[in-house]
């Protein structure tokens, strides 16, 4: 077939299409689509790799740093704790030489309130505090007593009193369990011990004559021996408290002493009271469930308690006052109950009671719950 175009025309196409591209010339149709996507990747990924350069060299830097800092931070925390140690140490010292003073009672009350601040500001310190303070009140007392063994009739000193404070107010929460409070044969007349926590602590043959023990935390205490005549116990904790041991005395004193106590309120659930001596004590609305009062002394005492299951075998009721008193299933086997008011008094399965005994309580009153009709005079 013969090309009819011009001959010019035909030289000036072949030209076109030899232009090589890259000189600013147009791209053959596909070749702009196909390499500047690949261009543009290319300087994207190597701007990753040095922003991803950047960011390990500064990581470098701070690991650098930190590696360095790290042992200086616990070396200064180090001897910033032995620091503290040192001093809490020397406290301690300055305290206890002050709490050891003779004849200057500013400079023992000075030191007392040294050993709170120490029992406040260090816990692993506060147990030993605790029992600084303890023996503090127990050796400065006992060392009164005269050859006798008798107590003075005079209230506890003022710097005895201080130390009696600070027990008071301490957090019982950081207490050794293994350590409670002693304070075996002090004198603490008329000490006053409102909100004591001290469970399980010893007060064996201790004077707390007139002691106020208000709302005291005395649970599973230790009581043998101990002196608490006309002390008040008004809603104390004596649960499983003990004032003697559960063998009976025989004819030596062997109880303690709550001679005219107050234990209105107070709760004396399980507590053994062997040979205890209540003489006039009030015990209104006292908890006595289970109680141990074998042989105790309850002679014109008040009674207007809660005493289910109580064992008072041989105790000494005379006179007592029982109006409106618990005693259910209690256990009254030899109980002298001679002049006793039972007015209102529950004996509802209660042991012990002969018939004699029952018809003497009759003679004075007809308001007493639980005795069987057959047992009744006719």
């Amino acid at each position: 077939m013969i090309d009819r175009r011009p001959r010019g025309a035909v030289r000036q196409r072949a030209v076109k299409s030899a232009r090589p591209v890259g000189l600013g010339l147009r791209h053959p149709a596909g070749t702009k689509s196909r390499r500047k996507p690949r261009l543009f990747a290319a300087s994207k990924a190597l701007s990753r790799r040095g922003l991803d350069l950047t960011q390990i060299l500064t990581l470098g830097a701070v690991l650098a740093t930190l590696a360095l800092a790290i042992p200086q931070y616990i070396a200064t925390r180090s001897e910033s704790f032995n620091t503290q140690q040192q001093q809490l140490t020397e406290r301690f010292s300055k305290a206890v030489e002050q709490l050891g003073t003779p004849g200057n009672l500013e400079v023992r009350i000075g030191g007392i309130y040294s050993l709170e601040r120490i029992a406040r500001d260090s816990e692993p310190d506060h147990p030993t505090v605790i029992n600084v303070l303890a023996t503090f009140v127990r050796e400065n007392t006992k060392i009164l007593r005269d050859p006798q063994g008798n107590c003075p009739n005079q209230p506890v000193a003022t710097d005895v009193q201080t130390a009696l404070t600070v027990l008071i107010r301490r957090d019982s929460a950081w207490d050794d369990p293994a350590s409670p409070l002693d304070f075996t044969d002090a004198c603490l007349q008329r000490a006053v011990l409102t909100d004591l926590v001290a469970p399980r602590a010893d007060f064996s043959r201790a004077d707390l004559t007139d002691a106020i023990l208000t709302e005291a935390n005395l649970t599973r205490a230790t009581l043998r021996g101990a002196d608490l005549t006309d002390a008040i116990l008004t809603d104390a904790d004596l649960t499983d408290a003990n004032f003697a041991d559960l063998d009976p005395c025989g004819a030596d004193p062997c109880g303690a002493d709550l001679t005219g106590a107050d234990l209105a309120g107070a709760d004396l659930t399980g507590a053994v009271l062997t040979g205890a001596d209540l003489t006039g004590a009030v015990l209104i609305g006292t908890t006595l469930t289970g109680a141990y009062l074998v042989d105790a002394n309850l002679t014109r005492a008040s009674l207007f308690a809660y005493l289910p299951t109580a064992n008072l075998r041989r105790a000494i009721l005379t006179d007592a006052d029982l109006t409106g008193a618990d005693l259910t299933r209690a256990d009254l086997t030899g109980a002298d109950l001679t002049g006793a008011d039972l007015t209102g008094v529950g004996l509802i399965e209660v042991r012990g009671l002969t018939r004699e005994q029952v018809a003497e309580i009759s003679s004075r009153t007809t308001d007493v719950r639980g005795i069987p009709p057959a047992w009744l005079p006719q």
